[in-house]
């Protein structure tokens, strides 16, 4: 027989629209549902609401990835510093690495990385990301939600300043980078930044640093941007010989958080010969509050005095009859004398605001 005349074994194609195709699997997924009949109305039915919803998805899809799109090139644009430049713009949109950043972003389920593709981009452009990096920087932006992408900007603001958190010392990129239980999506995030490279050791890694400032603007990675106030870099000795009184303790206590409101740290001291040395190096002024039982302050004045002389201090007097200690090297005297404490300290604040600026014109804290 010649081949003309063999039967052919190839099943000859028949044309199917996209809504034909869906119509089998319909049916297929119905047939294995109790208590649903598998008649031809409903599948027709079925059918239809189906090709409706797809045009609608499809014109949702193609309006959502237009505004995408205007954003991205209206951040990019709008990027601030450097200044991106007609040639540079040029060199970009012919660049391979930014049609990569184009087609992630539109790609991207999260469309508020957006902004963050755009960064991307621009500072590619102006060469602010070394080209070791870019196609690394690009795949972690894709592959990383919009969350984790927000760890990674806490922790590099939190190692880049002094953040002031509700209570306790300052944070550090770590207080951020904390896995927590295995399992939560905290500790998945968490593997997932040090999968990148970006993290190790619940640290910011040098790579994770480089990858924070490439997707976002510099002032987006300040403490204010994420809603954290710095320490101002003043650590405040409160200087009492009477802490078993409890009008000095509320004074003092309420003093420290005044203190943490403005920015200063704060520690409660009676400077005595052995801690004498240590507070000088650690402290950038002091408070010296003078009650009515002054005995043990008169016994460690002359450790007091050589405080002094590298720390400036601000006397506060509990009254007329309290010493006034004119030997004392002070930048300012405040008088108690039956005021409330709310007054004393807000003059108090005054006076430190005062020689913080003073300091500041000097060159110190």
């Amino acid at each position: 027989m010649s081949d003309e005349k063999k039967p052919s074994r190839v099943v000859e194609a028949k044309h199917q629209s996209e809504g034909g195709a869906v119509v089998p699997v319909v049916a297929k997924v119905l047939a294995e549902v109790p208590g649903i009949p598998l008649v031809g109305p409903l599948v027709g039915s079925l059918f239809d609401l189906f090709k409706e919803r797809t045009a609608r998805l499809r014109v949702s899809i193609e309006r959502e990835q237009k505004e995408r799109l205007a954003k991205f090139y209206g951040d990019m644009i709008d990027g601030g510093s450097p200044t991106l430049d007609e040639q540079v713009a040029q060199a970009m949109l012919d660049d391979k690495d930014f049609h990569a950043i184009v087609r992630a972003c539109l790609a991207d389920i999260e469309a508020e990385k957006t902004e963050a593709y755009a960064t991307m981009a621009r500072k590619i452009a102006t060469n602010a990301v070394e080209k070791q990096w870019r196609r690394h920087f690009i795949l972690a932006l894709r592959d990383l939600s919009a969350e984790e992408l927000e760890i990674l900007r806490n922790a590099c603001i939190a190692k880049s300043h002094s953040l002031i958190p509700s209570q306790g010392p300052s944070m550090n990129d770590g207080h951020f980078l904390k896995g927590g239980a295995p399992g939560l999506p905290r500790s998945i995030a968490i593997a997932n930044l040090t999968a990148k490279g970006f993290v190790h050791d619940e640290k910011l890694s040098a790579a994770g640093g480089a990858f924070a400032q490439a997707c976002w603007r510099p002032e987006q990675l300040t403490p204010g941007a994420i809603g954290y106030r710095e320490w101002s870099g003043h650590n405040i000795a409160i200087i009492s010989y009477e802490i078993g009184s409890p009008a000095v303790v509320a004074l003092a206590t309420s003093l420290q958080d005044e203190l943490r409101v403005a920015g200063a740290m704060s520690s409660i001291i009676a400077i005595t010969r052995t801690n004498g040395q240590q507070a000088r190096l650690i402290s950038t002024m002091a408070i010296l509050l003078v009650g009515t039982d002054t005995e043990h302050l008169e016994a460690n004045l002359p450790h007091l005095v050589e405080f002094a002389k590298r720390v400036p201090v601000l006397v506060v007097r509990d009254s007329d009859q309290s010493p006034s200690y004119e030997g004392l090297s002070v930048f300012g005297r405040v008088l108690r004398q039956g005021r409330s404490d709310k007054d004393v300290i807000e003059e108090i604040r005054g006076h430190v605001v005062k020689q913080s600026a003073s300091m500041a014109g000097r060159g110190r804290v």
